[in-house]
């Protein structure tokens, strides 16, 4: 399975919105924060819900310019880091690979997962971890665990949380 991590303004209304629409779940994966295609625009003309998300997406990036940027996805290394950092007994780091607490039961990606959000304290607190030297990674595992770390930096660095969508 592949997963997306995308960084998350405090208190970002999207979410706010999802809570009461949980098909926005389905649209923070396809589309997150970018830009959405043309023809997916044409496609979903008469759907309300679809057009409200586009423009509260829109409003947001004009608020945090680069959010439609400050994401990474893994794949089958992820996995692994996972297992890893399991076996390290290090609570912050599992939580950068799993997600935080689940948005709502209803709010899922279309394979039916949960969206999980680590709020902007807990990505501080998993920079902290990251930062501290303590875990070492596998050669092979080192890019992965670099990727993700600096992931973790900017999202803290812009002070954003981090949403987890299992694809």
């Amino acid at each position: 399975m592949d997963y997306r991590y995308q960084s998350i303004p405090h208190n970002c209304s999207i979410l706010e919105i999802a809570r009461l629409k949980p098909m926005y779940g389905q649209y923070l994966e396809f589309y997150g924060f970018g830009e959405v295609p043309f023809e997916d625009l044409q496609f979903r003309a008469g759907d309300s819900d679809f057009l409200a998300y586009v423009e509260e997406a829109k409003r947001t990036r004009e608020k945090y310019p680069g959010l439609e940027i400050r994401k990474i996805e893994l794949n089958a290394e992820r996995d692994d880091l996972r297992m890893a950092m399991a076996d390290s007994g290090s609570g912050q780091l599992l939580k950068a690979v799993d997600g935080g607490d689940i948005l709502g039961v209803s709010i899922c990606s279309t394979a039916g997962e949960p969206i999980r959000l680590l709020p902007p304290y807990l990505v501080k607190l998993i920079v902290q971890e990251f930062d501290s030297g303590q875990f070492l990674v596998s050669t092979d595992l080192a890019e992965t665990f670099g990727k993700l770390a600096d992931f973790y930096r900017f999202a803290a660095a812009f002070d954003e949380g981090v949403i987890t969508i299992k694809l």
